[in-house]
């Protein structure tokens, strides 16, 4: 039955797209032509950000009778979800994750 279990659970990526503070402020200095642009930009990258952040909260919440089934670690510059598929599919329809196994 553990078998069983486990073959149906996949792991997939939590995007969140920032990589370290420093970094992504250069990236956003670079390709701006001033530093004001820079800020903003990399103001936008941390409101998405935070939206998907908020966005997978809610999802969680919704799904929090199955919250049981679900592994959430960080991993170095990512967060990964291990999960039965069903959630899986239905976080990627949502365009939340990434199946990266």
């Amino acid at each position: 039955m553990l078998e069983t279990v486990k073959s149906n659970l996949e792991t997939a990526e939590i995007g969140v797209p920032y990589y370290r503070q420093g970094d992504d402020f250069c990236e956003h200095q670079q390709s701006s032509k001033s530093v004001i642009e820079a800020f903003r930009e990399h103001a936008k990258q941390m409101d998405f950000a935070s939206r998907r952040l908020n966005d997978v909260a809610s999802f969680l919440e919704k799904h929090k009778t199955r919250i049981n089934e679900v592994d959430i670690f960080g991993d170095g510059h990512s967060i990964n979800i291990t999960a039965p598929k069903d959630i899986i599919e239905e976080m990627q329809k949502k365009d939340l994750t990434t199946n990266w196994v």
